[in-house]
């Protein structure tokens, strides 16, 4: 890296972080997309008026037909912020969108074989089966392959115990054959599953491994503005059910040992 080149600090990244989300929330507001603050992000609005202290990214939920809608109407370029997806990104290897800052550059600690920069993430949010029993039958398996996908990417850590190190070595061989986009491309299929059905639940399909249950489809019917930091973004007006089926007893702070963020990344302007 060039001694010219400018790191950018978890401080910097947050302000930068917010000004994307401020730009895709000006667009989905302009074209009548329903969006909301989700996971992390509205826990923090919701708990702490902004980000979770120890916590660094930003994640938004989109239902199905209105994520596809933002994907094919975002405009290649909407001052520095570039939509990335399957969609619209060759060989790209997740099965949702990341909204970026073209100026910069994020380097996460993954195999992610795209560049892009300091980002936020967008779900969709799918049906899914009403069925109890159909509803465990399909998160098994989708979670499955969601896992393949993710230790595809995944890079051995320190903070791992050395079994679970070598045990995703051994899966990362077992998938040399494979690459990540077109697992990436089978989880999006298995995520659209249930694709037109009026059921009564959804979940993040596309990405869903530490959220814990679905929740109602009327939940995603109603919004409140939420002030987060210096801004006021989008959210779910129940949000006491949809942070009550990803989280359990969200209003209890982690013990202290777990207050750490999960990302590890580099992050500089171009």
């Amino acid at each position: 890296m060039a001694e010219s080149v400018r790191n950018i600090g978890v401080e910097e990244l947050k302000v930068l972080q917010l000004d994307i989300l401020q730009t895709v929330a000006d667009f989905c507001t302009e074209r009548g997309i329903p969006y909301s603050l989700a996971c992390g992000t509205l826990l923090g609005a919701v708990r702490h008026k902004g980000y979770i202290p120890w916590d660094d990214d930003i994640d938004i939920y989109v239902l199905r037909e209105d994520y596809d809608r933002l994907l094919r109407e975002f405009p290649p370029e909407r001052g520095p912020v570039r939509i990335a997806s399957l969609e619209r990104t060759p060989r790209w290897d997740k099965a949702y969108a990341k909204a970026y800052d073209a100026r910069t550059v994020m380097v996460e600690h993954t195999r992610c074989r795209q560049r892009i920069g300091v980002c936020i993430d967008i779900f969709p949010l799918d049906p899914v089966p009403d069925s109890p029993e159909a509803w465990h039958r399909y998160d098994r398996r989708r979670r499955f392959w969601q896992t393949l996908l993710q230790m595809k990417l995944m890079r051995p850590d320190a903070r791992r115990s050395k079994g679970r190190n070598l045990a995703l070595r051994v899966v990362q061989v077992l998938l040399l054959p494979v690459p990540a986009h077109r697992l990436a491309r089978y989880v999006d299929r298995l995520s659209r599953r249930f694709s037109g059905w009026r059921t009564d639940y959804v979940f993040e399909c596309a990405m869903g491994l530490i959220m814990k249950d679905r929740f109602p489809r009327s939940v995603c019917t109603h919004f409140s503005d939420y002030p987060f930091e210096d801004r006021v973004f989008r959210g779910f007006s129940d949000y006491d059910t949809y942070l009550t089926s990803a989280y359990g007893d969200y209003r209890t702070l982690p013990p202290e040992e777990k207050r750490v963020s999960h990302h590890i990344f580099k992050a500089w302007w171009l």
